[in-house]
């Protein structure tokens, strides 16, 4: 009976361990799921003229970086990234180009910016340096989301009346305590 027990607590925890692994590849985006979406950009009419791949797209997984508020606010109203917090995934589709045939800045035709979290293209940067904002794909997931942060909470006073409440919170959650 004991070794039943021992069993059934292990097939339990296998399938856990397998469903965990099922949803962490469901939130993965495959390649031909980024390429889908990059070549419904790369086909539009308004880019015809960059329409010269050579060869297979590229996919570079990147990361947005942290930038201080002042420079953050300077660049939002202009940057495709919007509002994107530091550490948020996206990937760069790049068509690369022909260069004994065509001269561009870069040794691409095109590259395709696409969210990892909504699989929406928000870029397109041209062969010849020219950026264009995109709006193409997405699976209705927010962009990016935020990391959640905990933060610790220290009381002055009585610290009697206190000893029940919260000593930590998520940032900008609000939290109440009835003393």
């Amino acid at each position: 009976m004991q070794n039943y027990n021992k069993m059934k607590h292990i097939f339990f925890f296998i399938t856990i361990l397998f469903v965990n692994i099922a949803e962490l590849n469901a939130q993965i985006p495959t390649n031909s799921q980024i390429i889908e979406v990059a070549n419904k950009v790369y086909a539009k009419q308004k880019y015809k003229n960059f329409q010269i791949k050579n060869g297979d797209p590229i996919i570079e997984e990147q990361e947005t970086i942290y930038l201080p508020p002042e420079k953050l606010n300077k660049i939002r109203k202009i940057s495709s990234f919007g509002g994107a917090k530091a550490g948020c995934k996206y990937y760069i589709v790049k068509y690369p180009c022909d260069m004994k045939k065509y001269q561009t800045e870069s040794r691409y035709c095109m590259q395709v910016y696409i969210w990892a979290n909504s699989l929406r293209a928000f870029s397109v940067k041209l062969g010849n340096g020219i950026i264009f904002k995109e709006n193409v794909g997405g699976n209705g997931k927010p962009d990016w989301e935020e990391k959640s942060r905990n933060c610790h909470i220290e009381y002055k006073g009585d610290t009697e009346l206190l000893k029940n409440a919260p000593n930590s919170a998520l940032y900008g959650k609000n939290i109440q305590c009835a003393l």
